[in-house]
């Protein structure tokens, strides 16, 4: 967006920070490229934005091609075909903003964020929705609920501890207790009063120790220690984590936006290991316990990558996998016992492959219109076969399911809701499957 300002060095400087931490990033080395052509005269700006708008377009960025396809417009000029590919990308904007306003506002609602969750709800009708009329009423039961929250935790208006009665004769009581046990032989003093009996003393003197005694500290049952050297862990958000079943000092770390980094030395030094995969938000991994060289990685809108060489190189396995926008949410399972098992959440749809990745079949999800929907988590239980799914309730209403978590026994084909409730996230030990953790929100 600089560069549309005509800040186009600014863009550049920032273009190369954010290659420093996606080095392998196609998109933003095509970008620094751009930049750099632009800056030395050798490429038009009107040209860089076209190219940017289209890319944008292409991954259904759809706010962010409108807007630099519009610079584009008003540079070049705006022939017919741009003009209706305009009008195109400002609806499909606008129901982009609705729905991420609607699932904000909703997650805020829920979490009890009152204030904000008016603002975004207000932001929500301002682009006019088809439930403008329900808005308001929304936006008043929080407002509603804000109050009484406050009112609990003793943020609300109260009377003033001198104009209640209740106070005056607590202090009236207070007084006469306290005149009562002054008085040196007042019957409240001397039924208060401990007998008194007489105790024999013995004194044994004894040697003063020169030395005091020190006592031995016990260990805490867990101690941590900090294992990475600040290359990149304090820059992006670590969203899972992979273990070699051999070797302690091998060890993966998927990132929210700078793709996969692997240690050879127990965390002392990280180098990133994503070469192939065109999306840096890798949000789950799964390695092959029999053979550690295996990895799969559940990646934001791009599927599922494996790589067979210890992470150095990774190719897409997605024959029969398709989803929309995964959100923030693309989680590959591994059956602990049988290796090429796996299943893969994205977000909206749930998916199953017996040939490690091979190719998947699809189970179900928003695209069928069955319930469950919007997987936020799922867990495999290898003792009898049994899956279990935490979904969240966000998003549109037509797509909405119960909150909560389900249980399939037969591979996914039925569900049953177990547990009615906002589910953050679920855990299980495989070695006591019929042991499950949930956070809550």
């Amino acid at each position: 967006m600089s560069a549309i300002s005509g800040n186009e060095k600014t863009a550049l400087e920032q273009a190369r920070k954010a290659l420093e931490f996606s080095p392998k990033d196609q998109t933003l080395q095509s970008v620094v490229y751009e930049l750099e052509a632009l800056i030395d005269g050798k490429q038009d700006i009107k040209d860089v934005l076209f190219s940017w708008g289209e890319r944008e377009r292409g991954q259904e960025n759809w706010q962010d091609a409108l807007n630099l396809l519009s610079a584009y417009a008003r540079i070049h000029g705006e022939d017919d075909d741009l003009a209706s590919l305009l009008v195109e990308l400002r609806g499909k904007a606008r129901t982009e903003s609705l729905i991420s306003l609607k699932t904000q506002a909703l997650r805020l609602q829920r979490l009890h964020a009152y204030d904000d969750a008016i603002f975004t709800y207000n932001q929500y009708l301002s682009l006019t929705p088809d439930d403008a009329d329900e808005i308001p009423l929304i936006i008043q039961s929080l407002k509603e609920a804000r109050k009484r929250a406050r009112l609990e935790e003793g943020k609300g208006i109260a009377r003033p501890l001198w104009k209640r009665p209740i106070a005056w004769a607590g202090f009236a009581a207070v007084a006469t207790l306290s005149i009562l046990l002054l008085i040196p032989n007042s019957p409240l003093r001397t039924a208060l009063a401990p007998e008194q009996e007489v105790v024999e003393r013995i004194v044994v003197a004894t040697q003063v120790p020169t030395e005091m005694p020190t006592p031995t500290p016990e260990p805490l049952p867990y101690q941590w220690s900090r294992i990475n050297s600040a290359q990149f862990l304090e820059r992006d958000q670590i969203t899972d984590l992979a273990f070699h079943p051999t070797d302690r000092d091998v060890l993966y770390a998927s990132m929210r936006h700078s793709g996969i980094y692997k240690t050879i030395n127990g965390g002392i030094s990280w180098q990133p290991a994503f070469t192939g995969i065109n999306n840096t938000q890798v949000l789950s991994l799964a390695i092959d316990p029999e053979d550690p060289d295996v990895l799969y990685a559940g990646v934001s809108s791009d599927g599922v990558y494996k790589t067979e060489d210890g992470a150095q190189t990774w190719h897409p396995v997605n024959n029969g996998i398709y989803a929309g926008i995964v959100d923030e949410h693309s989680k590959v399972l591994m059956d602990p016992i049988d290796h090429n098992h796996l299943y893969y959440s994205g977000g909206f749809e749930l998916f199953e492959s017996t040939d490690g990745g091979e190719s998947w079949k699809h189970l179900g999800g928003r695209s069928t219109g069955s319930c469950p929907s919007d997987f936020i988590d799922i867990l495999f239980d290898p003792s009898n076969g049994t899956l279990y799914t935490a979904v969240s309730g966000y998003g549109p209403q037509d797509y909405e399911c119960t909150e909560g978590v389900y249980r399939s026994k037969d591979g996914g084909k039925n569900w049953d809701l177990l547990l009615e409730a906002p589910i953050d996230g679920l855990f299980m030990n495989t070695n006591h499957g019929e042991k499950i953790y949930i956070n809550c929100f």
